[in-house]
């Protein structure tokens, strides 16, 4: 199928973005606690995936569901266990969650508007405009990155 081809990289964006944080009305990156970047990183990322889960048809799937859960839905025991593996090293996951918060808000908001499930190519250049932004955000420390890779893996 011509969407198997492109539903891999969003699959693997959206989880990807799912390590990165999206910041709503908590106030200015700053007054926010780690959790609370984490929290609106995870509300981002589910609200995204299920906005490309309303072409599920189109990307193949037999249901909604099947396709949400495939992009990766993260409920309340992975949402702990990715704020205990931020919380491995404060300091630099709060640096990097800071450089990627306007990315997963900015990539949420470019798919929501550009989306057409009959041409997934739609989204190519909010996956573009992502990339090069989260290219040049700090990497997290080896400890934390191996807690969060865990926590995709269960």
């Amino acid at each position: 199928m011509k969407f198997r081809h492109f539903r891999l990289p969003i699959v693997h964006l959206v989880r990807l973005a799912m390590v990165c944080v999206g910041l709503g009305a908590c106030g200015s990156e700053e007054d926010a606690s780690i959790d609370d970047l984490v929290d609106a990183l995870i509300d981002d990322s589910n609200l995204r995936a299920e906005e490309i889960c309303d072409c599920s048809v189109a990307l193949g799937y037999t249901s909604r569901a099947e396709c949400v859960d495939d992009f990766g839905y993260l409920g309340p025991s992975r949402r702990r266990c990715i704020k205990e593996a931020y919380a491995k090293d404060e300091a630099a996951s709060r640096q990097y969650l800071e450089c990627l918060l306007p990315l997963s808000q900015e990539l949420s908001s470019c798919v929501n508007e550009r989306l057409v499930c009959t041409d997934f190519s739609s989204v190519a250049v909010c996956l573009d405009d992502y990339d090069v932004g989260w290219e040049s955000c700090i990497g997290l420390p080896g400890s934390v990155a191996r807690e969060l890779a865990s926590c995709y893996s269960q």
